[in-house]
């Protein structure tokens, strides 16, 4: 059976949770925390983009779950997921999940920045 190319509800629906969840306890915190917070899981999500691309070539090799590449996404890590996917060699950008992922993220963390520093 071929895998499904459509992204998953519950994925969506557990990234805007998460993302409301923030914005509703960052009211209480300062923006240093915000951008702290998006800078470490930039990196880390771009290690695991880079490091799971690095593996996909042996059919032997553990192997990073599209779950916790998709969830880091979407905690905080858009622009390491955008970087580890687009850059040279590409990763995952033929898969509508990951596509529908980065954006739908990079839209809702924009509307978090927004609001947080609007508060």
């Amino acid at each position: 059976m071929a895998p499904s190319s459509r992204m998953p509800n519950h994925l969506l629906i557990a990234g805007a949770a998460a993302a409301l969840l923030l914005l509703l306890v960052g009211t209480l915190l300062p923006v240093a925390l915000l951008w702290s917070w998006i800078v470490v899981l930039t990196a880390i999500t771009f290690f695991y983009f880079r490091w799971d691309k690095g593996r996909a070539g042996n059919p032997n090799a553990w192997r990073v779950p599209e779950r916790l590449l998709l969830g880091l996404i979407w905690v905080g890590g858009v622009a390491g997921g955008a970087a580890g996917m687009y850059m040279q060699p590409r990763h995952k950008t033929q898969k509508l999940a990951f596509k529908a992922s980065l954006l739908g993220a990079a839209l809702t963390w924009t509307l978090i920045v927004i609001l947080w520093y609007r508060r």
